[in-house]
């Protein structure tokens, strides 16, 4: 079985205006488990450029920019998947996971003393694609310093779409 989609998203303005870079988000996820036949995006108006970037979690995206004004911007998506069934449920819980609210287990909340603890290794990730973004004369958007002296919680995390240009890949 097959399912085709076809996708149109159209913004008309009355008069040229330049748009900024625009990110659309509208391919398939690689890891997700249903076979797509055919894909394809469209953009206009033309002329454009298009670039294919990956966030820190795989997924594509594309960025566009326009370098003049226009009086339409318009995404076209057609695809074809052939959806399969599975079990959704199919996956291991820990046992510790079993019920909620649960602790970590030690060597994922940094209370092993002979490990390195999991969620301390996302933390210095982090803290190196910080790094590489100023070695590279680029800096992660302004709001996380804000928000980190506010003391707001997952400021460590950089913009997807900061990461590819600093070259940096996550596995």
């Amino acid at each position: 079985m097959q399912v085709a989609i076809h996708h149109r998203t159209a913004y008309r303005y009355d008069r040229l205006v330049s748009l900024s870079p625009q990110t659309v988000r509208l391919r398939p996820a690689p890891h997700a488990r249903t076979r797509i036949a055919s894909y394809s995006l469209r953009v206009d108006p033309q002329p454009h450029f298009l670039n294919w970037q990956q966030d820190p979690f795989g997924n594509w995206q594309a960025r566009v920019v326009f370098p003049g004004a226009v009086r339409e911007f318009v995404v076209t998506v057609d695809l074809v998947a052939e959806p399969v069934a599975f079990n959704p449920f199919d996956f291991f819980v820990e046992d510790y996971a079993e019920r909620w609210p649960f602790a970590y287990e030690r060597l994922l909340s940094g209370g092993d003393p002979g490990g390195i603890p999991l969620l301390w290794v996302l933390s210095s990730r982090a803290a190196h694609t910080r790094e590489r973004l100023r070695a590279a004369g680029r800096r992660p958007l302004p709001g996380f310093a804000r928000k980190k002296k506010r003391g707001e919680k997952n400021v460590d995390r950089a913009h997807p779409r900061v990461l590819p240009h600093a070259g940096v890949r996550w596995s």
